[in-house]
């Protein structure tokens, strides 16, 4: 009995010796703390801590050099003074995390080249950045807010990558507000794109998907989808914008389109353009259940690829032109039953088969 007693024993201290971590695994687990510009992280699996806010003179805020690193801005904010970048991840670093503060008056906010991946930037205000205000590889954005940069976000392929950009609010940018260029998969998600001086959405993925999303007030398209192998814009809301929803290939695209469930109005003033486009594809053409109002132009323009054009609401539409020679739905290869009205062509609410 005590012989059973004293190897339990054995045994209970053996457990507590391997459940209690040594002080230097303690001290791993810390975030290491910074405060100054030009912070080196390259210790990998760690996370630094930004301690108080600082402003760089010149040069680069934070350079990651090391996998599987967090950037933690502790709520503070990291300004430049025009150049360089607030952080930038080295080429082929994966699994870098950037979140939790403001970066501002940098040449780009956050800037990782297309070698790296894995990147997570989360709860950042990248803000007033001459270039980007994020430029990653594939990985996601969520939870951020771009602002008066010229590029609000872009993540770069290489093909084989996916780029999400998720609950994310562009505005004011001086050239697109949201991009996903060149992955094999880019979604945009719940965010809003505004006030832009391009596009408001911009993707070039070969599968990419736009979706409950707001757009509103952007000079050129309020989404793009382009050379898509599959391109997908649904329950979206695009008001206002130089163009409503434009997709487009590349002459020899082949790739399918749906837009479904999305509600644009008042879209094409700026550049005197239609509420819906879809050209340059042979691809399946869907566009069903689509409110498209109040658009400068056509309501709905497929001008040549045949598509399934079924239970879309197109009304008031060509206003900004008056020769009676625009239409709630223009799309002389289309087929499907539509509710067209008091668009400028009269007598034509819609083109062809499209029946209305």
């Amino acid at each position: 009995m005590k012989r059973l007693f004293l190897c339990s024993l054995a045994f209970i201290l053996a457990i507590g010796v391997v459940a209690v971590p040594s002080a230097d695994a303690r001290r791993r687990r810390r975030p290491i703390p910074f405060h100054s510009c030009g912070t080196l992280a390259n210790q990998a699996r760690r996370t630094y801590r930004m301690t108080t806010g600082t402003t760089c003179a010149g040069g680069d805020g934070v350079t990651v050099s090391a996998n599987n690193v967090t950037i933690d801005l502790g709520g503070f904010r990291l300004r430049g003074s025009g150049t360089g970048n607030g952080v930038v991840i080295a080429p082929n670093v994966t699994g870098t995390r950037i979140e939790h503060g403001t970066i501002t008056q940098f040449g780009s906010g956050i800037n990782a080249p297309t070698s790296t991946s894995g990147n997570v930037v989360d709860g950042i205000a990248a803000i007033q950045n001459g270039s980007f205000g994020i430029l990653i590889g594939p990985g996601l954005v969520e939870n951020s807010i771009v602002a008066k940069n010229s590029t609000g976000v872009d993540i770069i392929g290489p093909s084989a990558g996916t780029g999400v950009i998720r609950s994310t609010l562009a505005t004011n940018n001086t050239s697109d507000g949201l991009s996903v260029s060149s992955t094999a998969i880019g979604l945009i998600d719940r965010s809003v794109s505004t006030a832009n001086s391009n596009r408001g959405v911009f993707i070039t993925a070969k599968r990419g998907t736009v979706r409950r999303t707001t757009v509103t007030g952007n000079a050129a398209a309020g989404i793009q989808l382009a050379d898509s192998i599959a391109g997908l814009a649904t329950r979206d809301v695009v008001t206002s914008n130089g163009q409503g929803i434009l997709s487009n290939g590349a002459g020899s695209a082949t790739g399918a389109v749906t837009v479904t469930r999305s509600t644009l109005l008042g879209n094409g003033k700026s550049i005197a353009s239609e509420g819906l486009v879809i050209s340059g594809t042979t691809g399946r053409i869907t566009v069903t259940r689509n409110t498209v109002d109040s658009s400068f132009g056509d309501g709905i323009s497929i001008p040549l690829a045949p598509a399934t054009v079924d239970r879309n609401t197109a009304n008031g539409n060509g206003w900004g032109m008056a020769d009676a020679m625009n239409f709630g739905i223009n799309a002389p290869n289309g087929s499907g039953r539509n509710h067209a009205a008091a668009n400028d062509s009269a007598d034509n609410q819609c083109v062809d088969d499209v029946l209305c």
